[in-house]
């Protein structure tokens, strides 16, 4: 395999079982596995010592990464012998578990990842995206979230030898695919190799990454609106206040039609959605036309949640219809999209510290004044509502 060489190779780092004896890693509860294609991680992820976590056979989250140089050869690592359960095996080109923070989302989950693979294979990442996300069956019985990304790499490898063989290293995709069928390897991975060369996944990202090299990023307003393209853009808006309008607002200078998805749009009447789809979409509409926006400029529509990320987005694209970019500021959304061929548009910042649904709710709750967060409108429309009645319900089961 082609691997960096190494004089001498090291006896396992004997400051790795402490390390991972005192790791915090990211846990959850069987029922919370719907929540996990919501995005919204920090509602019902929690962190425990590593090792109690399998003692006890707590579901963890793990991301596993497959990656290329840029001649499309596979880097394959082979575990250190030192491992009780998987050393010597040849899987995917670096994996590990997540670790917990107070604040954890998918942002931290892609940064572990890529944190995974220079650790392990000291190898420079050019460019990488979520693939999926499933959740498995482990040796012992018990279940882990397991984030699975794609991605491209520099040719450079220095191998972490407390974590994997010397063995480790890029290999032809024809010798790949012998290793999967006569060497020890292991099943998930070999099965997630076959998968990625079948959809020709090398391709893919090759072809991502060079989309991304020849962008022009003065070409994202006045050439996106000479070309005349229909954005789209997805949110709970629950309410709609003054960041979510500066945001909009900016993109209907880029695009000619902005199509607006409003998410969760099957709850209501709940502490986290207090309103209905009918209330948010007359938030939203009545607040650009009071900002002299044209009515044929935007289209509402209602995207429910199904809890399933990949068939969501095909249900929203199915919703919506044709764009050709995808605005979010959410990067759990914007890969979603990324995977099934959608454009990016730039992600828009606003101060999402004064302007933040949750706090916005928790305002409401306590009978406070918003009227300096929201537009006009969506104040006007709240005002008819006997908002205090909905918000002392309690979440459904």
């Amino acid at each position: 395999m082609n691997s960096v060489p190494n004089s001498k190779r090291p006896p396992c780092n004997p400051s790795k079982d402490f390390e991972e004896e005192e790791e915090i890693v990211a846990c959850f509860s069987p029922k919370d596995i719907p929540n996990f294609h919501t995005g919204k991680l920090n509602s019902f992820l929690y962190g425990m010592n590593r090792n109690k976590a399998h003692q006890d056979h707590i579901p963890v989250v793990i991301c596993r990464i497959f990656a290329w140089n840029l001649q499309g050869d596979p880097l394959v690592q082979r575990r250190a012998l030192h491992f009780k359960w998987s050393g010597g095996l040849y899987g995917d080109s670096a994996a590990g578990h997540i670790r917990f923070i107070p604040d954890i989302d998918f942002e931290f989950i892609q940064s572990e990842a890529w944190r995974e693979l220079a650790e392990e294979m000291g190898v420079d990442l050019l460019f990488g995206r979520l693939y999926d996300f499933h959740v498995e069956q482990t040796h012992l019985g018990s279940v882990r979230g397991v984030y699975t990304f794609v991605a491209l790499v520099g040719d450079k490898l220095n191998l972490n030898f407390g974590e994997v063989d010397p063995d480790s290293g890029f290999v032809t995709p024809s010798r790949l695919l012998q290793m999967i069928e006569k060497d020890p390897f292991v099943p998930t991975c070999g099965f997630y190799w076959k998968k990625l060369f079948e959809e020709d996944t090398f391709t893919t990202l090759f072809r991502e990454h060079n989309e991304i090299l020849v962008r022009k990023p003065s070409s994202s307003s006045s050439e996106i609106k000479k070309n005349q393209p229909v954005g789209a853009i997805i949110g709970r808006f629950q309410p709609f206040h003054k960041g979510h309008l500066q945001f909009i607002l900016h993109l209907l200078q880029q695009v000619s039609i902005l199509k607006i998805g409003v998410g969760s749009s099957q709850y209501h009447s709940t502490l986290d959605n207090p309103f209905t789809f009918a209330e948010r979409r007359d938030m939203i509409s009545q607040s650009l036309l009071d900002n002299g926006v044209i009515p044929d400029m935007f289209h509402i529509f209602a995207i429910p949640d199904l809890h399933n990320a990949d068939l969501w987005t095909r249900e929203v694209i199915k919703i919506v219809g044709n764009f050709d970019i995808f605005y979010s500021n959410s990067q759990w959304t914007r890969q979603l999209f990324q995977k099934v061929g959608k454009q990016l548009g730039n992600i828009q910042k606003y101060d999402f510290m004064r302007y933040n649904g949750t706090k916005i709710r928790e305002l409401l709750m306590q009978q406070q004044e918003i009227k300096d967060l929201v537009p006009s409108a969506v104040l006007r429309i709240i005002l008819k509502i006997p908002l205090s009645e909905r918000l002392l319900l309690k979440e459904p089961k």
